[in-house]
């Protein structure tokens, strides 16, 4: 009839490695002290045969067990190194999977900024009324002669000039998209443009067309995706008054969170992350 299970027994199946250890520890000190009384008597002899034999037996058994009980300690070492070494390992993995991270988000930022020198010069005209003439270059030489900036409708031909229609919901506008100027020129026309806009003389659509509203338009420099959404972000911290400036400058988007602090220019989410 088998032996039923102690309470002991159930509970050492939850055992930690450092528990493991020490009931081994506390094993090993009754198995020396019964080892020795073994030897004792098996040194010594009892006289009786059987005593003798039995005495011996227990011993072996003694052996056997303390040969057990350092397979499981050797056991339970081999894997305590395993995990130091893995441990060491993932450290090291960890640290060069950043070290990528990194790399890649230099690499993306490299790209980016590349991308977007390549239209640094390019404007956009926004909230031109939908009823406006779809004439790109009437429409951009009247702006230009709203900006004190002499413009002929001849010079506009090397220029590339598109009318989009823009429809939601919210709002109905058309935008101008103008390429191949020349920084000169996209220069000046930002910085009257800025100057206009400090003095708060709006520049509207019936300064441009006949029959025009007396909604303002806008020009600003244009943008790749990535930029726009940076642009975007910030623009949102400004509302939530994480920092109290946003601008763009030559293609390039700069924040300032105080009245005459610091300048950063952003190029990634991270440098908008140290605003938060």
């Amino acid at each position: 009839m088998s032996r039923p299970k102690s309470t002991s027994d159930t509970s050492s199946v939850n055992l930690e490695e450092k528990e493991i250890l020490e009931e081994l520890s506390d094993i090993s000190k009754r198995v020396d002290r019964v080892k020795q009384a073994a030897i004792e008597k098996a040194s010594n002899g009892t006289g009786d045969v059987d005593k003798d034999t039995t005495w011996a037996e227990i011993r072996k058994k003694i052996q056997d067990l303390e040969k057990e009980v350092n397979i499981i300690k050797n056991l339970l070492k081999e894997q305590s190194d395993q995990i130091t070494t893995l441990s060491d390992d993932l450290l090291v993995q960890s640290s060069e999977n950043e070290k990528l991270k990194l790399e890649v988000a230099s690499v993306k930022i490299s790209l980016e900024i590349e991308r977007q020198n390549r239209i640094v010069g390019d404007l956009v005209i926004c909230g031109i009324s939908p009823n406006a003439p779809q004439q790109a270059d009437v429409i951009f030489c009247e702006l230009c002669k709203k900006l004190d900036i002499p413009m002929q409708k001849n010079e506009t031909k090397q220029f590339e000039m598109k009318l989009t229609k823009l429809s939601n919901k919210s709002t109905e506008e058309q935008i101008l998209g103008i390429s191949k100027i020349s920084a000169q020129l996209s220069n000046t026309i930002m910085m009257n443009y800025r100057e206009k806009m400090r003095g708060k003389e709006w520049i509207k659509n019936c300064d441009l067309f006949e029959d025009g509203d007396d909604k303002p338009i806008y020009i600003n420099e244009r943008l790749t995706t990535y930029f726009q959404l940076l642009h975007k972000k910030a623009r949102d911290m400004k509302r939530n008054k994480l920092i109290q400036y946003v601008w763009v400058r030559d293609g390039r988007l700069f924040v300032r969170q105080v009245e005459k602090g610091p300048v950063a220019q952003i190029k990634h989410q991270a440098d908008l992350d140290k605003f938060k």
